[in-house]
């Protein structure tokens, strides 16, 4: 059946170690005799070739390989698990969408079918790409403080009376707004913070007495106010996962979509997070339950009824 479809299919997928495609019947030599346009994408953990191809991989064990939890945890603290956000299985998924669509607009240009690969260690790499450059006289790496608040006491989070904010006024002209919106302009004339040098030698000293003066009112009084002065700042907010549907930002950017799934109701999500400027939207289905399109895939390939009744009955479907 795999053989079967993949010898009407313009792009074949693969999320396992080398060698399981082969094993299934589609490796490369396959599919070369099924299908010669076909395009072969390959989202592996480590890579195809190397001493670790072949090992079990999953994202905790590729942020811990590429250093992305041992940089999560800061200076002077131990390694940080990046919990659910799973990052370098999503980037190896986006890397690999990518690198199959243009792999499909090179073959329309072109002719050429071609083989796509990446993984886990590239996503990683991407993500973390500013310390995957390796230059004479190159500075260490920011890391998180101590309290993993931020990178320094001008880019950091700061507790309010009510709620947290993050604020980032590195530059020189943020530096003195931001000392006009917290109504402490001797702050720019002290000697301790009066330029970027000193700022930075004095920043411990700095971030103790903006966290003091942060603590006078509300999250949202101060990001209104630091708004005002054209100091870049955002509130922390909490569960913006459901707060998210009501967000005017949100719905003013078209971002929430709604849909009927067939056993959960009404499900709301995120949308458009690539827009086409003129290109109409196409109305989408819902995400299909395990095996709820099977049918329609096997009959567009040519199955005939009593062949698809056939693969559910001896369990291959």
């Amino acid at each position: 059946m795999t053989r079967r479809l993949a010898a009407q299919a313009d792009i074949l997928l693969a999320n396992m170690r080398p060698g399981a495609a082969e094993r299934m019947g589609v490796g490369s030599d396959a599919l070369k005799e099924l299908n010669p346009d076909i395009i072969e994408t390959h989202v592996t953990a480590f890579g195809w070739n190397g001493p670790y191809a072949h090992r079990a991989g999953v994202d905790p064990l590729a942020q811990a390989w590429t250093g992305m939890q041992r940089a999560q945890g800061g200076h002077e603290n131990p390694p940080v698990f990046l919990g659910g956000l799973a990052p370098t299985d999503y980037t190896a998924g986006a890397l690999g969408a990518l690198g199959g669509v243009m792999a499909l607009f090179a073959r329309e240009r072109t002719g050429t079918a071609q083989r796509v690969n990446t993984n886990l260690l590239n996503a990683a790499i991407l993500l973390s790409s500013d310390a995957f450059l390796l230059y004479k006289g190159k500075p260490p790496r920011r890391l998180a403080d101590k309290g993993q608040y931020g990178l320094g006491a001008l880019h950091r989070l700061y507790e309010t009376s009510e709620g947290w904010l993050y604020l980032v006024a590195e530059n020189d002209e943020e530096w003195p707004a931001l000392c006009r919106a917290l109504d402490r302009d001797d702050q720019a004339d002290d000697s301790r913070f009066s330029s970027a040098r000193t700022r930075r030698a004095n920043d411990s000293a700095l971030a103790d007495t903006l966290s003091q003066l942060f603590r006078g009112h509300s999250r949202d009084e101060w990001v209104e106010g630091l708004g005002r002065a054209g100091v870049p700042c955002a509130p922390v907010v909490e569960e913006y996962e459901r707060t998210f549907y009501s967000d005017p930002q949100a719905i003013a950017n078209d971002m929430v979509g709604s849909r009927e799934h067939v056993s959960l109701g009404e499900m709301k999500y995120g949308r458009n997070l690539v827009r086409f400027g003129r290109t109409s939207d196409v109305p989408g289905r819902p995400t299909p339950l395990l095996g709820e399109q099977t049918r329609e895939v096997l009959e567009s390939v040519g199955y005939t009824e009593a062949e698809v009744e056939r693969l559910y009955e001896i369990g291959v479907v």
